[in-house]
């Protein structure tokens, strides 16, 4: 299954560390496909994001906080430029 198909059936913590074990395995099979590959680039990415994402920005997240949120996060601040 494809990291970002699983976000939508994170519902709870245990759905969360399912997605971080898919996370990390995409991670190491698919490096190539990351923007952001040491920790202070995906840091980085990761502020930049959530800075950029308001009401009406382009990035139509819904900023509440919960589980899918931060999994969401996550897989943004790989691509993130």
């Amino acid at each position: 299954m494809d990291v970002t198909d699983f976000i939508d059936r994170i519902n709870n913590k245990e759905d969360f560390v399912k997605f971080l074990s898919l996370f990390i395995n995409d991670f190491q099979t698919n490096i190539d496909s990351w923007e952001n590959r040491s920790i202070e680039d995906f840091l980085y990415a990761m502020k930049a994001f959530l800075e950029a994402s308001k009401p009406n920005s382009m990035h139509k997240i819904d900023m509440t906080p919960s589980w899918q949120l931060f999994a969401k996060v996550l897989i943004a601040s790989s691509i993130y430029e």
